[in-house]
């Protein structure tokens, strides 16, 4: 219930919930004010007002947010929100989408389940939707004089016909999975095009998503990917930064989103000015910011490794899998790090199978490497081992 906090800012949870009533992914119930640049991934599960995010939003704003989780429940369930009302002045659900599914009986939409004398607009909804009564593709039930604009949901992935399943639908517009691809499709959004990209259950997210999930500040607010045109030659051995390894780049829609290494950069090659070190002090000393951006340059690193390795040479593939197995410790040492100096109880278990493994890995490829990236490693494995001590008492 968020009652004293005039913003919740930057913020996100993960797990699953399950309630009653006023149930949400991230706050149960927001009562007057924002929500902004925030996210829940977590399944939710209760009986009224239970959405992806939110529960119960009461005369609050909510902008530039997401929901990811699968929502279940009975009367007035959404993908972000459950309930939105405006009792005292109109608020907005802005710059918003949800991409669970959604399964209620009553009043069950894709983005929230009922708006009633509320504002939503530029936001979408993509999960599938069930219901039997009042069901809608982005809205369950819009009324008492709610307004939508600028609003979208996805009628193959949907199983709806209608965005708005009772109440005026005429700012909802239903477009198929190409059409949601597609930046022509989202007149009067302040939206880009960008070669960079996130990733969903390791596959690139097609549709438009928050400029601040690239740790991008907020203009455009929103982009949507671009793949860049496959026009980059072969180029053979390491080239990198400093001690980065590198990979040896192929062909295909771009190039690999990074050069990794111990002392070098995860680095998305058409944005390079956009890089976190993976370092000694990186591991050490990295911030919440260094952890996402460097989750993200790691998950497209394996995809690009997994696709390309039969063309490897043996030296590229010793350089690569050193180099994904020390960075995945790394990753791991900075988070369980942060978690326990927010005061959280952690489990080192997962982080030690993980240096294990990097270690291994640095011992199987020594001799494939050169004398610059073994130090690096060594120095940067030595940075993990000093987390592990210092929290293994």
């Amino acid at each position: 219930k968020n009652l004293v906090i005039k913003t919740i800012s930057n913020c996100y949870a993960t797990g699953n919930v399950t309630g009653i009533q006023n149930v949400g992914g991230l706050v149960w119930w927001n009562i007057n004010d924002t929500i902004e640049s925030s996210f829940a991934t977590g399944n939710v599960t209760g009986i009224q007002n239970v959405g992806g995010l939110v529960g119960d939003n009461y005369n609050g704003t909510i902008k530039n947010s997401y929901a990811t989780g699968d929502v279940v429940g009975e009367e007035d369930v959404g993908g972000l929100v459950g309930l939105n009302r405006k009792p005292v002045e109109r608020r907005t659900i802005s710059n918003c989408y949800a991409t669970g599914n959604v399964t209620g009986t009553e009043n069950v939409g894709g983005l929230v389940g009922k708006n009633r004398n509320d504002t939503i607009e530029n936001s979408y909804a993509t999960g599938v939707v069930v219901g039997e009564n009042n069901v809608g593709g982005l809205v369950g039930i819009n009324m008492d004089g709610g307004i939508i604009t600028n609003c979208y949901f996805n009628t193959e992935t949907s199983g709806q016909k209608s965005g708005v399943g009772s109440g005026d639908g005429s700012g909802v517009k239903g477009l198929t999975t190409a059409e949601m691809e597609n930046i022509a499709s989202y007149a009067g959004w302040d939206i880009n095009t960008t070669h960079r990209y996130i990733l969903r259950d390791g596959e690139i997210y097609p549709f438009p998503f928050l400029s601040w999930e690239l740790g991008s500040g907020s203009s455009p607010v929103w982009y949507i990917y671009a793949p860049k045109p496959a026009t980059y030659d072969r180029e053979l051995g390491f080239p990198g930064r400093g001690l980065g390894f590198g990979f040896s780049y192929v062909p295909f829609q771009s190039k690999p989103p990074l050069e990794l290494g111990p002392s070098a950069m995860l680095t998305n090659i058409s944005s390079p000015g956009e890089s976190v070190i993976i370092s000694p002090a990186f591991v050490t000393d990295g911030s919440v910011a260094d952890l996402g951006k460097a989750y993200q340059a790691y998950s497209q690193a394996k995809q690009f490794y997994q696709t390309n390795k039969n063309t490897m040479s043996p030296t590229e593939l010793a350089v690569a899998e050193t180099e994904l197995a020390v960075a995945y410790a790394a990753i791991m040492a900075l988070e369980l790090s942060l978690a326990a100096q927010g005061g959280q109880a952690i489990d080192l278990t997962a982080l030690i199978s993980a240096y294990s493994a990097a270690r291994t890995a640095l011992e199987t490829n020594r001799g494939l490497l050169t004398a610059e990236q073994v130090a690096a490693t060594e120095a940067l494995l030595e940075a993990i081992a000093t987390i592990i001590n210092r929290y293994s008492s």
